[in-house]
């Protein structure tokens, strides 16, 4: 798409911030948010279509292709939404029930095991884990099965409860950085698909180089915006979703990273574990598998290859390993 050869006029002091927005406004937002730049074009138009609500932004929405206006930096590519999709993004959170989610966490929880053994190997002598946007708590869990002192922080109240009933896991409920956490340092610190939903990536990534001990690891994972995947598919991609207002490659992320005095030390493609149950009602989206997913639930032999989880790695999500600066006397 090309520039549409004008600045558009940021004010948020002339918006009124009430609850939800009309059709086609938003927050407006002041410059890129990695370099500040007040450059960019258009590169998706809204779709928002209406109000949004806490139900949009489920981890299991379906709606690909629903998004805010997303604009990209002529300066340094980092694609975000402009305007912002409702003026509170964390109350819709707090609010989030997303039931689905928690039914997929055998296979979810898989991803978090790997990510939890690199670490592992990255500094041994890790005691300690805080996962920021935790869930239910499956990073939690997966690093108390190695053995790690683990804590979570999560907006979700309903996401906390479930953490907390089912697997007696230590949730707090609110924003990283979190009051109940002030003065502590951590060894590893995760964010695992959550950067993308947040509309200040650098102060979130300061917060967590702050929170880090020296040699200390931040982990992030997110979509890459530029992959192969999101080239093909364009507006039906399935990392465009309302959720999500901020859109990484592997250039701005490294480039992010480097900002908050994190040094980038290797990185990964993100593995998916899915049921074929649940990938084949996603794949629905693009291709007609209608038919094949009925026909299996009609015999018992095929409902249980169903439930059957199996890897799915795209390409078009990575998982970047980063290092804080300082001796590793852990």
């Amino acid at each position: 798409m090309a520039p549409n050869g004008k600045e558009r006029e940021r004010d948020a002091g002339n918006l009124s911030l009430g609850t939800g927005i009309e059709l086609g406004r938003g927050v407006p937002v002041s410059g890129c948010w990695l370099c500040g730049s007040h450059e960019n074009r258009e590169f998706l138009p809204s779709t928002a279509g209406r109000e949004v609500r806490s139900q949009d932004m489920k981890i299991s929405d379906l709606h690909y292709g629903r998004t805010a206006r997303i604009v990209e930096c002529l300066r340094c590519g980092f694609r975000y939404a402009d305007p912002l999709p409702a003026p509170d993004l964390i109350r819709l959170y707090e609010d989030l029930v997303d039931s689905e989610y928690s039914e997929g966490s055998e296979g979810r929880i898989r991803p978090f095991r790997r990510i939890v053994k690199r670490c592992r190997a990255l500094l041994p002598q890790a005691c300690t884990l805080v996962d920021v946007g935790a869930g239910i708590g499956l990073m939690c869990l997966a690093a108390r099965e190695e053995g790690l002192d683990a804590w979570g922080v999560e907006p979700s109240a309903w996401a906390v409860e479930v953490g907390r009933k089912v697997h007696g896991l230590n949730l707090l409920r609110g924003t990283f950085p979190h009051p109940d956490l002030v003065g502590k340092r951590f060894d590893i610190i995760t964010v695992i698909d959550v950067i993308e939903h947040l509309p200040e990536p650098l102060t979130l990534l300061r917060e967590v180089h702050a929170a880090l001990n020296p040699g200390g690891l931040a982990v992030v994972t997110t979509p890459n915006v530029r992959s192969l995947a999101a080239r093909i598919l364009g507006r039906r991609w399935w990392h465009y979703r309302m959720a999500h207002v901020g859109y990484f490659d592997r250039a701005t992320m490294a480039d992010a990273l480097r900002r908050v005095g994190l040094a980038l030390e290797t990185s990964e493609p993100y593995v998916w574990f899915m049921t074929l149950g649940y990938l084949s009602t996603r794949l629905q989206r693009y291709l007609p598998v209608g038919p094949f997913q009925r026909a299996l639930t009609r015999t018992a032999t095929g409902r249980a290859l169903l439930q059957k989880l199996i890897p799915v790695n795209p390409g078009d999500s990575v998982t970047y390993y980063a290092r804080k600066a300082g001796k590793e006397g852990l």
